[in-house]
């Protein structure tokens, strides 16, 4: 697979688009990805993962970030709900594993991105369920409801942390709405948050 160019469905089911970075030929990037259908070998994973992981390497100098999507099978995200995965990504096979930026979550192609810094080892981990502290103050207040709420609009205050306000239905359906923000309130009053 070449960088910034890639088949519709490639063998390894990763993609990779490069944001920058070449030898100066503007000329494509060897990139070798190898998938294995188990977690053997890896360790310190931060949440249960689905039962795959790639390890790519490619020899692109002088790039800085770049957007890789993994397409997975039902059969490796058994028992996971796939709308909470989450790209992590290491050097190392034991971490430390940081989330990728910007999360792409598209369940109906089964397939989950984001933007990473490093070559490596690459995991899909399912997030824990939101807590509602919106804003990161350590507690869950009427502040965090209206974050919440300006998040449904497309007003989401600098800082706002998206994967606590998703609570409702069951947290973490990809989407912050005004039923969240509601519940986010509910789970203040001490009351269930989710009707």
């Amino acid at each position: 697979m070449m960088g910034g160019m890639h088949s519709s469905i490639p063998l390894s089911r990763l993609w990779i688009d490069f944001g920058s970075g070449d030898d100066g030929s503007g000329g494509a990037s060897l990139m070798t990805v190898t998938i294995n259908r188990h977690l053997d070998g890896l360790s310190n994973l931060p949440g249960p993962a689905a039962s795959v992981h790639w390890i790519g390497e490619w020899d692109r100098p002088g790039w800085d970030g770049a957007n890789v999507t993994l397409k997975y099978l039902d059969s490796e995200v058994a028992g996971l709900n796939p709308v909470r995965l989450r790209l992590y990504y290491s050097e190392a096979p034991d971490g430390p594993w940081t989330e990728s930026q910007h999360p792409l979550i598209d369940t109906r192609k089964k397939r989950i991105g984001g933007v990473v810094w490093s070559k490596g080892y690459y995991v899909l981990i399912e997030k824990p369920l939101a807590n509602g502290d919106v804003n990161k103050d350590g507690g869950v207040t009427p502040a965090d409801a209206e974050d919440a709420f300006d998040c449904s609009i497309g007003a989401c205050p600098p800082g706002a942390d998206m994967d606590s306000a998703d609570i409702c239905p069951a947290g973490g359906d990809g989407f912050v709405t005004a039923g969240d923000a509601q519940g986010i309130f509910r789970a203040y009053l001490g009351m269930e948050p989710c009707l």
